[in-house]
């Protein structure tokens, strides 16, 4: 990674080396916080929250709560997505069934006289339509 430094205010390059940052999980103790991984895994060197002054703590708490709406956002689009997909195969099924006419109408159409009785009974019985 390059890092830029400042130096007699001259801005000087140089290539840092820094060891993998540990792979938080469960069973595995956390020895910093969830900020500092982060910023490591994403090549940012950032110092731990008790350790920056309180205009550094804004700036990075505002820049985990961008990152933490961000994802919010785009997990709500990804699940609104997901139901319009249901919403518009619900209501082609809904349009098929409707567009086939009744159950006992299709009971009768197949063989299956009995079948349909019973749905007629079974629908009157309800109060769903008379039959």
């Amino acid at each position: 990674m390059t890092a830029a430094a400042s130096v007699g205010g001259e801005r000087r390059a140089a290539r840092v080396e820094r060891p993998a940052a540990p792979v938080l999980g469960p069973g595995r103790p956390r020895t910093t916080s969830v900020l500092v991984a982060m910023s490591r895994d994403a090549g940012v060197d950032v110092a731990p929250l008790h350790r920056m002054t309180a205009r550094g703590r804004a700036i990075a708490l505002a820049w985990w709560e961008d990152g933490y709406v961000h994802g919010l956002t785009a997990g709500r689009r990804e699940l609104e997505a997901e139901w319009s997909g249901r919403q518009e195969v619900s209501a082609a099924i809904a349009r098929q069934m409707a567009a086939s006419g009744p159950f006992d109408a299709l009971c009768e159409a197949r063989g299956e006289p009995e079948r349909a009785a019973r749905h007629r009974a079974l629908m009157a019985e309800r109060g769903i339509f008379p039959c």
